[in-house]
C-alpha cells in the first residue's frame, strides 16, 4: 500500500538526482590549453602522428578529447606560429566544440625545441560518415599555411543506445503507471481525478509538443545551446564566465544531460518544457482542487492548458517553463504543509523553492510570496522562529549551498551585478526607467500581448476579446482584493502569489513573458469567481423571480468569464501550427540569406548568437560573427565603477566588409551609432524587412522585427581570403 512516507522519500530521492550535477561545480577556473614543457627535437613543424593519433576515428557525444598539437622550431632563430583548427561547421556548433576552435593560437618558440598544445575537443552530435580535423600553422596572422596535419572522424555516437534509452523511457513509464494504481488504490475517489488530470495533461502535451516543432528559434534557446556545449567542454565544470551571467548553472546542465543523452539537439531540449508545461497544467489541477474545489480545478487547468503564450512558451528550450512549474509545486506543498500541518510538505516546498531558484534567480520572489502570506494572516513575526518556518527555510538554504559555495569561491554575487546593470546606465534597448503612475497601463498592454498575442490579427472578435480580458481583470483583483482584507486564508493566499508575480514587472528590463508566472494564479482566481457566481445563479434559474442587481452583475460577468474561456480555447487550440513565436522574423531572415549566400558569404550581426543553429538546419557552413564588444569579466567582478561596453563594433564591421548583416530594429536602431548607419547605408541595401507574424508591435516589441542588409555590388572591393581568413576566427562564442 502506498503512504505519504513512501511518496515522500521517492520525491526526495528525485530531487537529488536532479541536484546531483550541483555539486560537481567545483571552483571552476579554466584549464589552460597550453603545456609549457619544451622538449628538444628536430623534426617538422607539426608533429602529425601525434594529433592524428591524439584523435580517435571513433567518438562519443558529450565527451571531451584533449587533441595534441606538437610545434617544433626547425629553424635558427624564434619564431611565431598562428594555429588555426579547421573541423565541419566549426562556426555553428554543429558536431563540434572546441574552446581554441574560434580563434589563431598565437606560439613562440626557440630555436630546436618543441612545444606541446592540448585542445580539448568535444563531439556534440551523433553522426556517420568520414569527416576530417585538421590543424593548420602560419607564419604570420593573415599568411598562408607552412604546415598542416590531418585526422579523420568515422563516426559519433551517444553513450547510450537508442535501445537502451527506450528502456530507461519503459521503466519510467511504467513506474507511472505503478504509482497512479497504488495511489487510487490509497483512496477509490483519486479514480475521477487521475482521468480529468490525465485527459488535460495530454491535450497540454499535444499542443506544447507541436509548438516546439514548429515555434521558430528563441535568442535565449541558443545562448543555453552554446552555454550547455561550454559546460561539456570544460569538464562538466561551471566557467567562470556564466557565473556572472545571472543565471544559476542546473538549467544548463539539465541540457548538457540531454546533450550527454541525445546530442546537441534543439528539440530534444525543447522536451524539458513541453513536459514542464504540462506538469504545470496538471499540477495547476491538483493545486486548485485543493484550494477550492474539483470544478475549479477543471476550469483553472483547461485555461492554463490553452494559454497561448505559455503554449509558445512551453515548446522553447527557455528557463520559463520549468521554472514556472517549479514556482507553482514550491506553492502546492507550501499551503498543504501550512494549513494542514504535515512538516514532510513544509519540507518539500523548501526544497522545490531552492530548486527553482537554482533555475532562475527572479523565483526568489515566491520567498516573499510565502513570507508576505504568512505574516499577513499570523500578525505575529514570532512565527518565523518557529519550527514551521525553519521547515521551509532551511531546505532552501540547503537547496541552493552549493552553487553559493562556488560563487563565494569565486568572489561573485550574479545578484549585484544583476541590479547593476539594471539600476545603472542603459546598456540595452529593454532596460528603462517607467514613472509609476505609468506602470499600471504598461502592466495592462504587457497583458494584453501575452493573453492574446497568438489571437491576432485573425480572430473575428479580437477587439472584444481584448475587453473582456481588462473587464475580468479588474473584476478579478476587486473580488480578491475584498477577499483579502477580510482574510479568507485560501483567497488571500492566491491573491499575495499573483500580487508578488507582478512585482517582476517593476524591473527596468520588463519581459514581457515574466507575465507567465502569474498566469497559473490569475486562472485559479478566475475560474473560482466563475464557479462561486454560477453557484449563486444557479437555483434562481428555474424560478420566475424578480432579477436582482447583484444576480445579474454575476451573470454578466459570468458570460463574459465563459467567452474568454471559449476564446482562449479556440486561440490555443489553432496556436502551434499558426504562431511561429516572438522570433519568426528573425527565421524568416536566416531564410532569405540561405536563399542567396555562398561558401565565400560571410554573415554578422549585433548578437550572432542567435543566427548559429539556422547554419545547422540549412547546411550553411559560412561565418557568422557577432559585432558586440563583449566585456572584460574580471574588471567587471572586480571594479565597482566598471560599466561595460556593449556597442557595436564599428571597426570590426568596416574592415570586415560582409556580405550580410542581419539585425534587429530594435538592436539597429539602439545600438548602432550614426557613423555605422550613414557606412551601412551607403554600402549596403534593404532587402527584407519583417514584420511580426501574430501579436502586435509596440514599445518593447521591436526585437521582433529584423532587417537584412546585403552588400552593395558597388560598394568597394569584394571581401579577399585573406582578410576573411582574419576574422573568421573572431567569432561570436568567446
Amino acid at each position: 500500500m502506498l503512504n505519504g512516507k513512501f511518496l515522500h522519500m521517492t520525491l526526495l530521492f528525485t530531487i537529488c538526482a536532479i541536484l546531483t550535477p550541483i555539486p560537481t561545480t567545483v571552483f571552476a577556473a579554466q584549464d589552460n590549453p597550453f603545456e609549457n614543457t619544451r622538449i628538444p627535437s628536430y623534426q617538422d613543424i607539426i608533429d602529425k602522428d601525434a594529433f592524428r593519433n591524439s584523435l580517435p576515428s571513433r567518438l562519443i557525444v558529450g565527451k571531451t578529447y584533449n587533441i595534441l598539437i606538437i610545434l617544433t622550431n626547425n629553424r635558427n632563430e624564434p619564431r611565431d606560429f598562428y594555429i588555426e583548427l579547421i573541423y565541419p561547421f566549426r562556426h555553428s556548433l554543429k558536431y563540434f566544440y572546441a574552446r581554441e576552435g574560434w580563434k589563431s593560437i598565437k606560439v613562440s618558440i626557440d630555436p630546436g625545441l618543441s612545444q606541446r598544445l592540448k585542445i580539448p575537443f568535444t563531439p556534440l552530435n551523433k553522426h556517420i560518415g568520414s569527416m576530417q580535423v585538421k590543424v593548420q600553422v602560419s607564419l604570420s596572422e593573415n599568411g598562408e599555411p607552412v604546415d598542416e596535419a590531418m585526422a579523420h572522424v568515422l563516426e559519433i555516437g551517444t553513450a547510450l543506445s537508442s535501445s537502451q534509452i527506450y528502456l530507461v523511457f519503459f521503466l519510467i513509464f511504467s513506474l507511472i503507471i505503478v504509482l497512479s494504481i497504488m495511489w487510487i488504490k490509497v483512496n477509490p475517489s483519486h479514480k475521477i481525478d487521475l482521468v480529468i488530470a490525465l485527459s488535460i495533461f495530454l491535450i497540454a502535451l499535444y499542443l506544447r509538443f507541436h509548438s516546439a516543432i514548429n515555434t521558430a528559434d528563441h535568442s535565449d534557446e541558443q545562448l543555453y545551446w552554446i552555454a550547455s556545449s561550454k559546460f561539456i567542454n570544460n569538464k562538466w565544470l561551471w566557467p567562470r564566465e556564466y557565473m556572472i551571467s545571472g543565471y544559476p548553472p542546473t538549467y544548463h546542465y539539465l541540457l548538457t544531460m540531454m546533450t550527454y543523452l541525445f546530442g546537441s539537439s534543439y528539440f530534444m531540449n525543447r522536451m524539458i518544457s513541453v513536459l514542464s508545461g504540462g506538469l504545470t497544467v496538471l499540477t495547476i489541477y491538483f493545486f486548485s482542487k485543493r484550494l477550492y474545489n474539483r470544478k475549479v480545478g477543471i476550469i483553472s487547468a483547461l485555461l492554463q492548458c490553452f494559454a497561448s503564450y505559455h503554449i509558445i512558451y512551453s515548446g522553447l528550450a527557455t528557463t520559463d517553463s520549468l521554472s514556472i512549474l517549479m514556482m507553482l509545486v514550491t506553492a502546492y506543498f507550501f499551503w498543504i504543509g501550512w494549513a494542514e500541518k504535515p512538516h514532510k510538505h513544509l519540507i518539500s516546498s523548501g526544497l522545490f523553492l531552492g530548486l527553482s531558484f537554482n533555475i532562475k534567480y527572479v523565483t526568489i520572489i515566491m520567498l516573499f510570496a510565502i513570507v508576505l502570506y504568512i505574516f499577513w494572516t499570523d500578525r505575529n513575526i514570532k512565527i518565523f522562529f518557529t519550527n514551521k518556518f525553519i521547515f521551509i527555510f532551511a531546505p532552501f538554504l540547503i537547496t541552493i549551498s552549493p552553487v553559493w559555495f562556488i560563487l563565494l569561491l569565486n568572489k561573485i554575487n550574479p545578484l549585484l551585478l544583476y541590479f547593476k546593470f539594471t539600476l545603472g546606465p542603459k546598456l540595452l534597448p529593454v532596460q528603462k526607467q517607467y514613472p509609476i503612475l505609468e506602470l499600471i497601463p504598461r502592466g495592462f498592454r504587457m497583458l494584453l500581448y501575452s493573453l492574446s498575442r497568438s489571437a491576432s490579427p485573425w480572430l473575428p472578435w479580437l477587439e472584444l476579446f481584448k475587453i473582456t480580458i481588462i473587464i475580468l481583470l479588474f473584476i478579478t483583483l476587486s473580488y480578491y482584493a475584498n477577499s483579502f482584507f477580510k482574510g479568507y486564508r485560501n483567497d488571500t493566499y492566491v491573491a499575495i502569489l499573483l500580487g508578488s508575480m507582478l512585482l517582476l514587472l517593476i524591473d527596468p528590463t520588463k519581459h514581457t513573458k515574466w507575465l507567465l508566472f502569474s498566469f497559473p494564479y490569475f486562472f485559479i482566481m478566475l475560474s473560482n469567481i466563475m464557479v462561486k457566481f454560477f453557484d449563486d445563479i444557479k437555483p434562481l434559474i428555474p424560478k420566475k423571480t424578480e432579477v436582482q442587481i447583484p444576480n445579474l452583475i454575476k451573470l454578466i460577468v459570468l458570460l463574459f468569464a465563459i467567452f474568454f474561456t471559449y476564446s482562449s480555447i479556440i486561440v490555443g487550440i489553432v496556436t502551434p501550427f499558426m504562431d511561429g513565436g516572438e522570433f519568426e522574423g528573425l527565421r524568416s531572415s536566416v531564410q532569405i540569406v540561405r536563399d542567396k549566400v555562398d561558401l565565400n558569404d560571410t554573415i554578422v550581426s549585433y548578437q550572432a548568437e542567435v543566427i548559429l543553429n539556422y547554419l545547422n538546419l540549412y547546411e550553411m557552413d559560412i561565418p557568422c560573427m557577432s559585432l558586440v564588444m563583449k566585456p572584460n569579466i574580471d574588471a567587471l567582478i572586480n571594479q565597482d565603477n566598471y560599466i561595460p561596453s556593449l556597442d557595436v563594433n564599428g571597426k570590426l564591421l568596416m574592415s570586415l566588409e560582409p556580405n550580410y548583416i542581419i539585425e534587429s530594429r530594435q538592436n539597429y536602431n539602439f545600438h548602432y551609432n550614426i557613423t555605422i548607419k550613414d557606412w551601412i547605408s551607403k554600402n549596403y541595401d534593404i532587402i527584407f524587412s519583417s514584420r511580426p507574424q501574430c501579436g502586435y508591435t509596440w514599445e518593447g516589441t521591436e526585437y521582433q522585427e529584423w532587417l537584412v542588409f546585403e552588400k552593395k555590388f558597388n560598394s568597394g572591393v569584394q571581401l579577399s581570403y585573406p582578410i576573411r581568413k582574419r576574422f573568421t576566427v573572431l567569432a561570436s562564442h568567446e
